[in-house]
């Protein structure tokens, strides 16, 4: 099979992406692999399997390099029996990107335990997949029923069991765009990797953080000095960065990070981004750009004690209830600031407190 990219979307109806039979199926058992890099699947409301049956033959996936599955909200797991079986000899997929979005009842990758071995993997992006989990912190270890080793796997296994996608080292040594949640923040802090520093990361989403007590992840960016961009959204932070979970002790260098770029959306509760006195600016020192968006609760968005030297780029987007944007000892250090857009926000104040704002 020579198809390299399969893009399935907006098919109402559709049950099953591979229904292989026949010769066709005969043809692909014998070159015993096929060419498909890419796999895009789209709102496909009734699909319940990639594959309408288990193809018992062996089929590799050697140069699959991303998979994309949003919004199929009947899929249950991607790959079935066989063809777990014949990606777990491979030492590593060549996948470079996994996203999974929308995915209410899907609890596997595939239909055995098995965590993938992707040591090429740069993007990882996983939403609104409640009963699927992103990593564990120790290597997989095989039922009893397993036979003889690893790479066989018993048909006694149980099916659609809620195994993790990746092992946590793997996932932090290597990717550079990561999407977490508050359970693999958990994770992460539950496991001896916390406070290890993974300098390969660059982007990062943090999101679904839905308890009304929870607290921004703050501790996790000393963990990745490298990170150019912070995106956090759809969680219910009432302030982004608190002072008690900036103070560090002696022994701990302070944070320097490289971050450039800041967005902040659909954060209904979210009132500013820090509290007046807090002192932040090791952390944004270096951004560029700050965008929000949907964040009905928000107050202030900086209060003096933050500076930001170097942006160049603000823009604000529906606020009906912002009281003032910034204050007016920070407006008149912005002077690098070059745009600024505010869209659909009714001001009870101007821009800042003092009216003062040439840019």
């Amino acid at each position: 099979m020579n198809l390299e990219e399969l893009d399935v979307k907006d098919c109402n109806s559709l049950e099953a992406v591979f229904d292989l039979k026949g010769e066709f199926t005969e043809e692909i058992a014998v070159q015993n692999s096929t060419q498909l890099k890419k796999l895009k699947l789209f709102n496909l409301p009734k699909l319940k399997h990639v594959w309408k049956e288990d193809p018992h033959y062996t089929m590799r996936f050697e140069n699959l390099s991303d998979v994309s599955v949003v919004d199929c909200k009947s899929l249950i797991s991607l790959f079935p029996f066989s063809v777990a079986r014949d990606m777990m000899q491979l030492q590593s997929l060549p996948l470079t990107s996994i996203i999974l979005q929308y995915l209410p009842k899907l609890k596997a990758f595939f239909v055995v335990a098995h965590s993938l071995q992707c040591k090429s993997l740069k993007t990882i992006n996983l939403f609104g997949c409640p009963k699927i989990e992103l990593f564990k912190a120790e290597p997989l270890r095989h039922r009893e029923t397993s036979k003889n080793d690893d790479l066989n796997i018993s048909t006694n296994q149980p099916l659609f069991v809620n195994q993790p996608l990746f092992v946590i080292e793997q996932v932090l040594a290597n990717v550079e765009n990561l999407h977490l949640n508050n359970k693999d923040f958990g994770m992460i802090l539950q496991s001896q990797y916390s406070g290890v520093q993974f300098n390969n990361i660059k982007h990062i989403t943090i999101c679904e953080f839905y308890n009304e007590e929870a607290t921004f992840p703050y501790w996790f960016l000393k963990d990745v000095p490298n990170v150019e961009t912070l995106l956090v959204e759809w969680s219910s932070f009432t302030e982004i960065f608190q002072g008690e979970q900036i103070i560090r002790t002696e022994k701990e260098p302070e944070i320097i990070l490289q971050l450039r770029k800041l967005t902040l959306q659909n954060l209904t509760r979210l009132q500013c981004i820090c509290k007046e006195g807090v002192q932040i600016n090791p952390v944004l020192h270096f951004v560029k750009s700050i965008r929000v968006h949907q964040c009905s609760s928000l107050i202030m968005l900086v209060p003096s004690s933050v500076t930001f030297s170097y942006m160049t780029y603000l823009e604000v987007t529906n606020y009906n209830g912002l009281k003032n944007l910034i204050s007016y000892s920070t407006a008149k250090i912005l002077v690098k600031l070059t745009t600024m857009k505010i869209k659909m926000c009714n001001l009870q104040h101007p821009v800042t407190q003092n009216q003062l704002i040439n840019k």
